[in-house]
Formats: C-alpha cells, sequence, structure tokens
C-alpha cells in the first residue's frame, strides 16, 4: 500500500477509514457480547478510528509545512548566488534544490518538473503555493512571479524575501522563548 512509501491517495485515505472503523465496530461488538454498555464505548472507538487518517494527515502536512518554511530561506540564498552568477532562473532553483535535500526541495523539484512537462511558469508557481499553503511559500512565489512579470532582476527581490523570512523565525523563537518562560512563572 502506498500509504507506508509515504504516498498516500484519496482512496487508500478512504480504505484506511473504513478498515479502522470496521475494526472498531467489530471490537464493539465483541465487548458488547460481554456486556450490553460496551456497544457504546465500540460505536465511540469506531467513529473515533474512523477519523483517525484524517488526523495523521493533517499533522503530517503541518510537520511539512513547518520543514518547508524552515528550509526555505536557504533555498533562496543558494538561488541568488547561482543568479549572481549568470545562471536563469530555472536552473539556479534546480540546482539550489539538488544542493539542498529536503522537503522544500521536493516541492520545487516537482515545480520545475510541471514546467519541464509544458506547464506555464505562473500556473506551476501557483501550483507550488496551493501544494505547500504557506505564507512564506506565497511571498517567495508573489516575488518570483513579479520580477517575471516586470523583467526585474529577481536576486534584490528573493535575497529580501530570504531575510524577512529569517527575521519571522527569530521572532517566532522569541515568542516561544518568551511564552515558555511566562509558563514557568507561573508554575513556579
Amino acid at each position: 500500500m502506498s500509504l507506508l512509501a509515504g504516498r498516500c491517495t484519496a482512496v487508500d485515505v478512504a480504505r484506511a477509514r473504513v478498515a479502522l472503523a470496521l475494526a472498531g465496530l467489530t471490537l464493539g461488538l465483541v465487548a458488547a457480547a460481554a456486556d450490553p454498555a460496551a456497544g457504546l464505548i465500540g460505536l465511540a472507538l469506531a467513529a473515533s478510528l474512523f477519523m483517525l487518517p484524517a488526523v495523521v494527515i493533517r499533522r503530517s502536512a503541518r510537520v511539512q509545512r513547518g520543514r518547508i518554511v524552515h528550509q526555505l530561506p536557504d533555498l533562496i540564498d543558494v538561488v541568488v548566488l547561482c543568479s549572481e552568477a549568470g545562471m536563469p532562473l530555472e536552473p539556479a532553483l534546480g540546482r539550489a534544490a539538488a544542493r539542498l535535500p529536503g522537503a522544500c526541495s521536493v516541492q520545487i523539484l516537482a515545480t520545475l518538473g510541471e514546467m519541464d512537462l509544458g506547464a506555464p511558469r505562473r500556473e506551476a508557481y501557483m501550483r507550488l503555493a496551493e501544494r505547500v499553503v504557506a505564507q512564506e511559500v506565497r511571498g517567495l512565489v508573489g516575488a518570483l512571479l513579479q520580477a517575471d512579470e516586470l523583467g526585474t532582476p529577481i536576486n534584490e527581490a528573493l535575497s529580501r524575501q530570504a531575510e524577512l523570512l529569517r527575521a519571522a523565525r527569530r521572532q517566532a523563537v522569541r515568542d516561544r522563548a518568551r511564552e515558555e518562560r511566562r509558563g514557568a512563572a507561573e508554575g513556579a
């Protein structure tokens, strides 16, 4: 099953939900045979197990999004370096993705693959923003599209984007530390 390989389709999720719900119902029926009140617990278990794949997928997507956002400034820096060396944008993106393996690189390579297959640049970048669903990626896509449409140098826009991402990352760390200190002070 493709769930084990890290890729799941809607059919895989539907099958998993049905299988888990049936397992919960079966356990509930077995428990109800011993104690009729346990039948209600079986129904609750079946409903919980039915929802489990969706919860796991949402959590996995949130973790993946976090990894992508964390890797984005480094990827942008490599793209800027390649671009300053005279490399066009798409090859620079490919080189950066090859140099920095991870979730972000996988998404960039998927976008470049779409363009290689004939998808217009704008559509491929927009699909990237739709797949990742992170404000930081939308900002990057906006900068790429704006530079492409206006014909402006991409280096400045990307450098600024990486700077903003790093500043946001630092602020998030400060906020977490502040919350932890506040929680520790309240607990003392």
